[in-house]
């Protein structure tokens, strides 16, 4: 009875050590914490109840002005922010951050690996650089309120040798958003 005890009491402790490793290991992977995520897609988004409507583009396609390149634009949609909650790490879950919403503004790119535009969304008529960032086929923003109206400003990169983005890249075409 006394061995039984203290296998017990080993195995537990064992147990105890082996999950506080796993743990240790799993933050290791971890790279932001509570940080905002945003869907892979408008139907992922419905599927895990974060979806919540659509910005219609007012323009479709952009020619940029000073590249042979052009943009076709589709309709944006938007979702509530959500994020991975991983205090425990072993046991992650998805939650969602009230009263803030990511914007997906899906673009596609006439030549595929070439990039030579920013988009920085205007807002009630604020430019706002710093509440998103741009992928290879679509522009997300994060903002705290939904307007009914949300520009996006097309910056293209200075074609002039030695320029490039160093001096903020020169201002295109002003897409226009509007909520459905």
């Amino acid at each position: 009875m006394r061995y039984t005890k203290i296998i017990l009491i080993i195995a537990l402790m064992a147990g105890a050590l082996l999950i506080l490793g796993m743990e240790s290991l799993c933050r290791l992977g971890i790279k932001c914490e509570r940080c905002g995520m945003t869907s892979t897609s408008k139907e992922t988004s419905i599927k895990n109840g974060y979806y919540l409507g659509e910005y219609e583009a007012i323009t479709k396609k952009v020619k940029l002005k000073h590249h042979d390149l052009e943009i076709e634009l589709s309709d944006a949609w938007f979702e509530k922010e959500w994020f991975i909650n991983s205090t425990i790490c072993l046991i992650r879950f998805e939650e969602v951050r009230e009263g803030e919403y990511n914007v997906i503004f899906p673009f596609k790119k006439s030549k595929e690996d070439v990039f030579l535009f920013s988009m920085a969304p205007i807002i009630n008529g604020t430019e706002c650089e710093s509440c998103g960032g741009i992928r290879e086929d679509r522009k997300e923003i994060n903002i705290s309120e939904l307007p009914d109206t949300i520009v996006i400003q097309i910056q293209e990169k200075n074609p002039e040798s030695g320029i490039g983005w160093k001096e903020g890249g020169l201002p295109g075409e002003k897409i226009k958003y509007v909520k459905k």
